[in-house]
């Protein structure tokens, strides 16, 4: 077996000025707020405009079901680590907030529901990934 090595390329970018240890020159905007909600444990991601642009952010409406059962898409729900159902119900103004799904079936594109977000409620169906990082942290 051949050993192999990698190259890298480190690119730097030098102004007119020169450099400066300014944090400002190099700090990002903030795509996302994650704001704990007074008396809770949870967690509201609020997105900016051009965050929640970049992302195509959508939402789709939980609709009734047979019996006590709701549904909404199945592109809403997300899994977490210990395979929990969530999905991110808008406060709106781009703000999220994660709430526990019990789901009874997924059928195609539909997860049926014993409980989770009320009817009527719109729930984050494309962004679902970039909310829960923006809200755990992940990719930092």
């Amino acid at each position: 077996m051949r050993n192999a090595t990698l190259f890298g390329l480190v690119l730097i970018a030098v102004t007119a000025g020169g450099c400066s240890n300014d944090a400002s020159e190099v700090a990002k905007p903030t795509p996302a707020v994650v704001d704990t909600v007074a008396g809770s444990e949870q967690k509201q991601v609020t997105l900016t405009a051009d965050a929640s642009e970049r992302i195509s952010l959508k939402t789709g409406p939980v609709s009734p079901g047979s019996g006590t059962m709701t549904v909404m898409p199945y592109s809403a729900v997300i899994y977490d680590a210990e395979g929990l159902a969530w999905a991110y119900v808008s406060k709106g103004n781009n703000a999220f907030l994660r709430e526990a799904l019990d789901i009874d079936r997924i059928e195609g594109d539909k997860a049926y529901l014993v409980s989770g977000p009320a009817v009527g409620k719109e729930v984050a169906i494309v962004g679902v990934a970039e909310l829960y990082g923006a809200e755990t942290g992940i990719g930092k």
